[in-house]
């Protein structure tokens, strides 16, 4: 989706993404979805990579989610403060250090006490959903989960 700048496939995508969270592991996710009405928030691209793309893969997977379970979308609610290296050229250690910092929150009123999940396309060390999770909760949020297309 992202390398060949296809985001039309986002439908196909999604929907393997709901085949796998229909297996009766994901019980308690689903329980907290329902429970909490999280609103859905994609990792926020630098505005360069986003322009030179022409989309954000996780912005496209979560809204097409969030559409099929009737929750909020919190567009622009984070973004990347700087640009970095793309995680997937770097060695584990190197991950945590690139992305230390890069995500703030553009309105804190916006994020404190709602419960988010927060959508991207690749798990790998999960430096950068763990990053994400933890300017959200700093901003107030009530409760963060990470949802992955794939993991690395």
């Amino acid at each position: 989706m992202k390398y060949k700048f296809v985001w039309q496939v986002v439908e196909e995508i999604g929907g393997l993404m709901l085949e796998g969270l229909e297996k009766e592991v994901f019980k308690g996710f689903w329980r907290e979805v329902e429970e909490r009405r999280p609103v859905v928030v994609g990792v926020p691209l630098h505005w360069w990579r986003k322009n030179w793309r022409g989309f954000n893969q996780a912005e496209k997977v979560g809204g097409w989610l969030a559409e099929r379970w009737g929750l909020e979308v919190g567009r622009g609610w984070m973004e990347r403060a700087r640009y970095t290296k793309p995680q997937v050229k770097l060695k584990k250690e190197a991950r945590a250090r690139n992305i230390r910092g890069v995500f703030r929150i553009r309105k804190k009123e916006e994020v404190g006490g709602k419960a988010i999940l927060l959508v991207d396309d690749v798990w790998t060390t999960g430096e950068t959903m763990r990053e994400c999770g933890r300017v959200l909760k700093e901003a107030g949020a009530s409760w963060v989960w990470g949802l992955t297309v794939a993991r690395g």
